[in-house]
This record gives C-alpha cells, sequence and structure tokens, in this order.
C-alpha cells in the first residue's frame, strides 16, 4: 500500500481538479439568475491562442478579425479583439480599424475595457488624417465612467455612466468571446449594452457627419437562450442562441450563437443605428 503521505497528494489533486471542475462546469448553471461569466479555457491561459472570425456586412465579407487571451501577472486576464474593415464607412466617416481590450479576474467579472478606434475623416471642409480615438473606463463601485480621448486629450463624454451587470457583465457587440459556459434552453437574465460606436457622437469633430444617434446611455437587454441549428463549417450545427431584446421589443437587437456540446462561440450578431454586423468563427478546434 502507497505511503499515507502520497495518498493525502493523491487525494488533494484530486478534490483540487473536481473543485475546478465544479467551478467552471456546474456552477455557471446554478447562477441561473444572472448572465454567464466570461469563460477562459486552460488552452487559452498557457498557449494564448488566437481564433480568427470573419467580419460581414449586408451578407458580403467586410473585413477580418481576431481575438485572444492574455494571462496577466496577478493571475487577471486581457480579453483583446481586433476587427479590420476593408471598406466601413458611415458617411464620410471612415473606419479601418477597432480594437477592444477587456480586463477580467479569474471569475469573469470585468474590471476595465479600452476601445481604439482608428479614424479618417474627409469631406468638403475637414480632411482629417488616420487619428486614434480611445473609449476607455474602470468599473467603480458597479459602474464605468466612460473617458473619451481624441490625440490623448479628454473630450467631455457628456450623460453619466455605464452600469454593469451584478455578475459584473456587460454586452459590447464589438467583443468576440470564446466560450459561454452554463446555458440552458429556457434561460433569461437582464444585462446591459455598451455599444462603443454612440461614443463617436461625443467627438465634436464628428458631429456634423454622423447620423443621430442614442446617448451615451446604456439599456438594460433581455436577454433568452433558445435551441437553433446554425449552418457554420459546411455543416449544420446545434446551438444555444442568445437573443437580446430591448424592453418590449420583439426583435434581436444582437445574438450569440454557442455550440451546445462544448460552449464554444461560432458566430455573433448585432445591430444598431451605426452598423449591422455578423461576425462568423473561422472552422474550428
Amino acid at each position: 500500500m502507497p505511503h499515507r503521505s502520497i495518498v493525502a497528494v493523491v487525494v488533494v489533486a484530486w478534490l483540487a481538479a473536481n473543485s475546478l471542475l465544479f467551478y467552471r462546469e456546474v456552477w455557471p448553471h446554478w447562477r441561473a439568475g444572472g448572465p454567464p461569466p466570461y469563460a477562459i479555457d486552460l488552452t487559452e491561459e498557457l498557449g494564448k491562442t488566437h481564433v480568427n472570425w470573419t467580419i460581414q456586412m449586408g451578407g458580403k465579407d467586410a473585413g477580418r478579425a481576431d481575438s485572444h487571451v492574455e494571462r496577466q501577472r496577478d493571475r487577471t486576464y486581457r480579453l483583446r479583439t481586433n476587427l479590420r474593415f476593408t471598406n466601413f464607412r458611415i458617411l464620410d466617416l471612415e473606419l479601418p480599424r477597432i480594437s477592444t481590450t477587456y480586463h477580467i479576474n479569474e471569475e469573469g467579472e470585468l474590471l476595465d475595457l479600452a476601445v481604439v478606434f482608428q479614424v479618417r475623416l474627409k469631406n468638403k471642409n475637414i480632411d482629417l488624417p488616420d487619428t486614434e480615438l480611445t473609449l476607455e473606463g474602470v468599473v467603480k463601485d458597479g459602474e464605468i465612467a466612460p473617458r473619451l480621448l481624441f490625440d490623448g486629450n479628454e473630450v467631455p463624454v457628456g450623460e453619466g455612466k455605464v452600469a454593469i451587470s451584478e455578475s459584473g457583465s456587460i454586452l459590447n457587440p464589438m467583443q468576440l468571446l470564446n466560450r459561454v459556459p452554463g446555458l440552458a434552453e429556457g434561460r433569461r437574465w437582464r444585462m446591459p449594452m455598451f455599444d462603443p460606436m454612440k461614443a463617436l457622437k461625443g467627438f465634436p469633430i464628428f458631429a456634423a457627419v454622423l447620423p443621430a444617434a442614442e446617448k451615451m446611455s446604456t439599456p438594460y437587454l433581455d436577454a433568452e437562450v433558445v435551441a437553433d441549428t446554425l449552418r457554420w463549417n459546411d455543416e449544420d450545427v446545434p446551438c444555444y442562441k442568445i437573443e437580446y431584446r430591448k424592453q418590449n421589443e420583439l426583435d434581436p437587437v444582437a445574438a450569440t450563437w454557442v455550440r451546445r456540446r462544448d460552449g464554444l462561440v461560432l458566430q455573433q450578431q448585432s445591430s444598431s443605428g451605426l452598423m449591422d454586423m455578423t461576425l462568423v468563427r473561422d472552422g474550428a478546434r
């Protein structure tokens, strides 16, 4: 019979492994009142795996995207997404690239975020070369107070703060997710939506060329999980589809297709006053 110390080490290792399994796979199902947490898997933690996506607008390819996770020394994580558009314009405003970063802890709670827009503005009166606009914010007391920076100078953001859900989550249609665990058909929750495109209206230089947009307020969306089948990678894939709706509205403003067998996100779709976009994951692991 093995020595007691060896038996103790084996038992402790077994308990640790099963505790981790419970936390990652079972606990999210028990948190049915709130949105699922951001999921980090070990391959991302160790390998910094890049996931590639195709951007579609109006049923046509409109660019490419990639997403990856970086583990920090303090055991937090940075979820990075880069969107590169081939020809995305809003009137006289061209956006070649949009990058977002979510900083989260091990529990999947949002700590801070940053969105960087690369823009070109050309019309009769203004010829602005490539410029970076930054939207950033730190979570404090369940809210984010956004800061807008133009050439390093802060621009008044106007109205208020952005609320965060009780689980520390927020829906950003430009932030690509790798996995969403803990889904089940019929599950519902509410969470705030944060659309960075609205931030561009905060820059006076763009106010004249951008169409009317909502204020920098954050509506709460009602999320519902339904069963669906997605044609992806030349196969019909059984999925959970998360539909996000504004209160008392029938048509979803965003949707996410999650593969049933492993929680892998295959497609994200969003519709707003400034941008209608579908992001399709490249063929798979």
